[in-house]
């Protein structure tokens, strides 16, 4: 199927462009940027030079990109793709990677994104793209609003003990490399700031918040307001969610619930007590799973880690293009993780 990448220059869209050229069922046909002056994309990034990819970048053109495309990605900042969608063809499938109909009630985008929301039709329309949890509701989808990165990780942690325990209050510290703030230069990503320096943000304040709380709802009759501290990290890539609950399950029915949860996830591994690192992700669309329970306070420390853009961004996106078209959820994603 014939692709176009919006935001093709972003970290994200790099990483869709990546993936989408190992993808059999895919055909990268034209990148577009919102600053893209038809420009060569080596032109910004040669290591694309002399790979088969190295093609024009051209300004954002809703009735060319209807007039080719068969799927597109949208990688764009919040904002973008609610006003860019409805002059797209109705015929098209469209995957949105940033926040724009992720969160159900207009009222919540308004507080938490500081814009307007999408229209209604369109929000009613778009899937909540969370892979293992809405592979039925993403079958044949047209619109399909990708999870943000914190949100992955966090969800995929949660989502099964909410399920199945009574879940009281949930401490959440979050860190992520710094691409999870985008390519946009700020005072906060420089490299004097970020390098050898840890960096608490958005405490209480961050944007995945709701659609957090919105989706463990869905499993569960009453979700507390989750405390939510994000970070970063001075790596470019990788993001590490450290969860703080506590509980009188044990350590083999908390093994249960995420075995019987994720048995046919390709993507979710459950290492228990063995905890997870970033490293071992890096790359790759995994989420590595892992917990230690006090058994003195009855607290669980539970672990989860992703790539923030492939598992939380590019990776899940090519994955729910995949449940969405019948494909194998593992086609044109790596199964090994960069090693080194």
């Amino acid at each position: 199927m014939k692709v176009s990448i919006v935001g093709a220059t972003g970290y994200s869209g790099l990483e869709l462009l990546r993936l989408v050229s190992q993808h059999p069922n895919l055909e990268l046909i034209s990148l577009h940027s919102l600053t893209g002056k038809g420009e060569l994309l080596s032109e910004t990034f040669p290591l694309v030079k002399e790979t088969g990819y190295d093609l024009i970048v051209e300004p954002v053109d809703a009735v060319r990109i209807s007039a080719i495309a068969e799927i597109v990605f949208l990688a764009t900042p919040a904002g973008i793709a609610k006003d860019l969608i409805p002059l797209l063809s109705s015929s098209l499938q469209i995957i949105d990677l940033s926040g724009d109909f992720r969160l159900e009630k207009s009222e919540n985008y308004d507080n938490w994104y500081g814009q307007s929301a999408a229209a209604q039709a369109l929000r009613d329309e778009a899937i909540y793209g969370l892979s293992e949890w809405e592979q039925t509701a993403l079958m044949g989808a047209r619109l399909i609003a990708n999870p943000g990165c914190y949100a992955t990780a966090i969800l995929l942690a949660l989502m099964p003990l909410f399920e199945k325990l009574a879940m009281g209050d949930v401490i959440i510290d979050a860190k992520s490399g710094v691409s999870g703030a985008g390519k946009g230069l700020s005072p906060a990503t420089h490299f004097m700031q970020t390098h050898d320096n840890l960096q608490a943000y958005k405490i209480n304040r961050h944007q995945h918040i709701p659609e957090i709380e919105q989706q463990l709802s869905k499993v569960t009759e009453s979700v507390a307001p989750i405390t939510l501290t994000t970070q970063l990290l001075p790596i470019a890539r990788g993001l590490m969610a450290t969860i703080y609950f506590e509980t009188s399950a044990t350590n083999q029915q908390l093994s249960a619930i995420f075995a019987t949860a994720y048995q046919q996830a390709p993507f979710v591994r459950i290492f228990a007590e063995q905890l997870p690192t970033i490293q071992q992700v890096i790359g790759s669309n995994y989420c590595d799973i892992g917990w230690h329970k006090d058994e003195r306070t009855g607290r669980v420390t539970l672990i989860s880690v992703i790539d923030n853009l492939v598992k939380g961004a590019a990776g899940q996106a090519i994955q729910n293009v995949n449940i969405s078209q019948g494909w194998e959820q593992t086609l044109g994603l790596p199964l090994l993780p960069i090693l080194i």
